[in-house]
């Protein structure tokens, strides 16, 4: 409906949000995959190890609030791990919805999506609106975050990495 009035900024604020979430669940990726790889003790918070976002977030914040190993990474991990859960649910509310309306006069985009209620378990309508100003202060709130995840991410790494593994493992990471 309203996805075809929509301005070239517009699409290209999604866009980049789509783009640096994408950047910041790599790094995730590459933490989880440090963490229960490399840390004794990890294996008990993901037997499995974790393949979904969801799962990794938790099997992340047990790691880094139960293993003394983490101690150092605690503090800051704990608080990153709360930006990028926001950061999520604010992505998965734009790029999972269906654009219902956009007002050109007031600079209003109204989404709509069904999903299921991490309450109930049920699926349930849910309605979300925002401006095109909150759109980008969005996107560049995402852009500061996959730098910091990014710099978070490769310290982790650096730290749980065998010596003689880490420089050979993040030269192919580092972004």
């Amino acid at each position: 409906m309203a996805g075809d009035q929509l301005s070239n900024s517009i699409l290209r604020t999604i866009g980049s949000i789509a783009v640096h979430h994408a950047e910041v669940e790599y790094w995730v990726d590459a933490m989880v995959h440090s963490v229960h790889t490399y840390i004794p003790g990890a294996k008990k918070y993901g037997k499995k190890y974790p393949i979904n976002f969801r799962t990794e977030l938790e099997f992340l914040w047990n790691c880094f609030l139960h293993l003394p190993s983490m101690k150092p990474f605690r503090a800051q991990g704990l608080k990153l791990l709360q930006r990028i859960n926001k950061a999520h649910e604010d992505r998965s509310d734009i790029l999972h919805s269906y654009i219902t309306r956009w007002d050109k006069k007031t600079k209003q985009l109204s989404f709509s999506r069904v999903w299921k209620s991490p309450d109930t378990g049920e699926p349930e309508g849910r309605r979300i609106s925002i401006t095109e100003q909150g759109l980008v202060a969005d996107a560049k709130r995402l852009d500061t975050l996959r730098y910091t995840v990014r710099k978070f991410a490769q310290r982790l790494r650096e730290a749980c990495l065998p010596k003689k593994d880490a420089n050979e493992a993040l030269r192919g990471l580092r972004g």
